[in-house]
């Protein structure tokens, strides 16, 4: 029996509780319900009961793609008049186990959900890299090169924040590094970012518009100053510093502090599911 085969959901998640909204209800309400339960996943329900679920994914694109009709959109639409629903949708239960949800967050990359007590929970990647103790002799021997990808997104703080996004999604990432000219990381931006700043990027539009030459950059709603780790330290330490921060990806760095690679919680989860079907 592997170790991943002894764990279920209930031993690893954290009450991180998901809101449950009626389609009829405002963007505006479902953006508000996102940020107040830190979550990156709402679930749906209609008449006939939970018609799917809103993942931040498909959230921060939709409000990229009316970036310049935002204050409309977040007023005046309703859940059910965006077309961003995951109707297909898996809710796993608290005893199933832990390697299927891992298998179900690398397929779909987004949150697993699961109901307990009729309330309805996600579990993040972020959640399941700690899962590495259990190797983390292993890791602990395992050079930073081994689980760092150096598949990236790099832009400077002043490129646009529809451009940046488009840069990583294009390429099926989900972050962009913010970079200065000695390319070295000064911020990061994520999915969360887009969707989590929508108030401050809807005030922006209202300044500038209907000037739409002048551009909404990065650096304004960027997360800095960046975590990072340096391409020396062992693999453990990396993967340690990722859960003590609840982080999804770390930049990693040369001596000289310039970019050279990342670690994304996928490619963690991904290495998990390896060792445990290999040892």
């Amino acid at each position: 029996m592997k170790l991943l085969d002894e764990i279920t959901i209930e031993d690893i998640y954290v009450k991180r509780r998901i809101p449950v909204l009626e389609e009829t209800q405002s963007l505006s309400t479902l953006l508000k319900q996102m940020v107040k339960y830190n979550v990156s996943t709402t679930l749906i329900k209609g008449g006939d009961g939970i018609l799917g679920f809103i993942s931040i994914k498909n959230l921060a694109k939709f409000l990229i793609e009316n970036i310049w009709e935002l204050n409309i959109v977040i007023n005046k639409l309703a859940i059910g008049d965006i077309n961003i629903l995951c109707e297909r949708h898996v809710i796993f239960k608290p005893y199933d186990n832990i390697k299927d949800a891992i298998r179900y967050i690398l397929t779909n990359k987004d949150s697993m959900l699961f109901k307990l007590d009729n309330k309805y929970y996600e579990v993040t990647p972020e959640d399941m890299i700690g899962l590495y103790l259990l190797w983390e002799d292993e890791f602990n021997n395992k050079p930073i090169e081994t689980i760092m990808q150096k598949h990236l997104v790099k832009v400077p703080p002043n490129q646009s924040l529809v451009s940046t996004f488009n840069k990583y999604y294009d390429v099926g990432l989900d972050s962009a590094i913010i970079t200065s000219i000695e390319n070295r990381p000064v911020g990061i931006v994520t999915n969360t970012d887009y969707v989590y700043s929508y108030e401050e990027i809807a005030s922006k539009i209202l300044e500038i518009k209907p000037d739409k030459d002048v551009k909404l950059t990065i650096d304004t709603i960027m997360s800095n100053p960046v975590i990072f780790e340096f391409n020396d330290t062992p693999s453990s330490d990396a993967l340690a510093k990722i859960v003590e921060n609840d982080i999804g990806h770390l930049p990693i760095v040369n001596k000289n502090e310039e970019l050279i690679g990342m670690i994304y919680k996928y490619n963690i989860l991904e290495e998990l599911v390896r060792i445990d079907e290999t040892t």
